[in-house]
């Protein structure tokens, strides 16, 4: 049965982190996430007021990444909140935005190495015994934590492109491949389970997640005019082989990229095109919604995670994917 999440970001106050994940938890859906932004509140804070007022929802970043935080840090943290909610904790880990560490002077250097070593310093300080380990980013030597130690909490590497990918399949729990085309699912899926096959690993239990920005509304424009930002983001930030294989013009790209240097909302939604929004989203009817959803799972895809904006109202988005798209699914 496919599983579904949702993907908050905490622009606004935790307390409406809050209230979606209570709505979404009395709804059935399985997962919530919290995306790291520099914008915003503090997503470990918001995911410890969320433990405090759930019961069984899964919970975590969506990901974190070992530039902002220390991975020793994540883990102590994760730790504290298997307190809180325990046996409810995932971790979502990846290499970050390179845009966003730019602007704080962190330099996004040997990312897949960086992703590798943090999910193995994760991993060690939350078993018994010392972390040791001498890579090209981190480098511990023999060394105890006092901190709880917890029960295994999976780590989902957040993956876009090949290496990533590959990396996700080698020491991951699952993968959260940033996609809403099936087709790029089907890629991703395969890189995945390359990098598996290297090291013999089975992939039986494995979690293949898809997370894309997501809106639904009875009108389509409605939901639409809400992932116009993120499809921008995207984009500017896609490969030029990602966007050629979906028809997304360079020149388009480029116009996005210009708008968002200059902070001009305005002529970047106008620069956005159909052709983005159809590729790197979700976003229309309920009837729409579900066929996309359709052609992700049968591309392999066993979670879902919906991700911010969800539509223009969350609250009746987050009714409509339990009462109306979740059922299709059963």
């Amino acid at each position: 049965m496919l599983k579904f999440g949702i993907g908050l970001v905490p622009f606004e106050e935790c307390e409406v982190s809050v209230k979606y994940s209570i709505k979404a938890e009395k709804a059935g859906i399985n997962y919530v996430f919290i995306s790291d932004h520099l914008q915003g509140r503090n997503i470990f804070i918001c995911l410890t007021a969320i433990a405090l007022k759930t019961d069984k929802i899964l919970i975590g970043p969506g990901i974190t990444n070992p530039y902002y935080v220390h991975p020793i840090t994540t883990a102590q943290i994760l730790s504290s909140l298997d307190e809180l909610a325990p046996g409810r904790l995932v971790c979502g880990l990846g290499a970050g935005d390179s845009t966003n560490l730019k602007r704080v002077g962190i330099k996004q250097e040997k990312p897949v190495a960086a992703v590798k070593e943090a999910s193995q310093i994760i991993r060690s300080s939350l078993s018994d015994g010392p972390v040791n380990i001498d890579g090209k980013i981190f480098k511990i030597s023999d060394q105890n934590f006092s901190f709880p130690k917890s029960n295994r909490i999976p780590i989902l590497i957040g993956a876009q492109g090949e290496r990533m990918l590959n990396l996700a399949g080698e020491v991951g729990d699952g993968v959260i491949i940033n996609a809403a085309d099936s087709f790029e699912c089907e890629l991703g899926i395969k890189s995945v389970r390359q990098g598996a096959e290297l090291v013999g690993k089975n992939l039986d239990k494995f979690e293949f997640a898809a997370a894309m920005p997501f809106s639904v509304a009875r009108k389509s424009e409605e939901a639409v005019k809400r992932v116009l930002g993120s499809a921008a983001l995207i984009a500017a930030g896609s490969p030029d082989s990602l966007l050629e294989r979906h028809g997304i013009s360079l020149e388009d790209r480029d116009n996005v990229r210009k708008a968002l240097l200059e902070n001009d909302y305005d002529s970047l939604t106008k620069s956005v095109s159909t052709e983005m929004v159809n590729s790197l989203t979700i976003a229309g009817t309920p009837e729409y919604c579900i066929e996309r959803i359709i052609s992700l799972y049968k591309s392999g895809i066993s979670l879902i995670v919906l991700s911010a904006p969800l539509g223009p109202d969350p609250e009746k988005a987050i009714d409509i994917i339990s009462q109306e798209i979740m059922p299709q699914f059963d």
